[in-house]
């Protein structure tokens, strides 16, 4: 897109909202963080990655994500509807 107006229009037009946390969908979140933690260790990471709060609000929403990282969200969060447009 070359403006966000244009992104805007884009959006409006395939019926793509923005979507705001919720209580499940944080809660979500902070579950797939300590399973992260407690498989692979401590790491770097002090925080919920922005990742996992997209991907469990989408779930908690009941609305598909649109990613090219489809891996991580569907290994991650089970029954969350997952799009990767280079792979459709």
């Amino acid at each position: 897109m070359s403006s966000a107006e244009e992104l805007r229009l884009a959006l409006d037009e395939l019926g793509i909202s923005d979507l705001r946390a919720n209580d499940e969908g944080l809660f979500s979140a902070g579950q797939v963080f300590k399973e992260y933690r407690r498989s692979k260790g401590t790491g770097k990471k002090d925080g919920v990655l922005p990742d996992f709060m997209i991907g469990a609000v989408a779930k908690a929403k009941g609305v598909a994500l649109i990613t090219l990282n489809d891996r991580d969200f569907v290994n991650k969060f089970s029954g969350l509807a997952v799009i990767n447009p280079v792979k459709t």
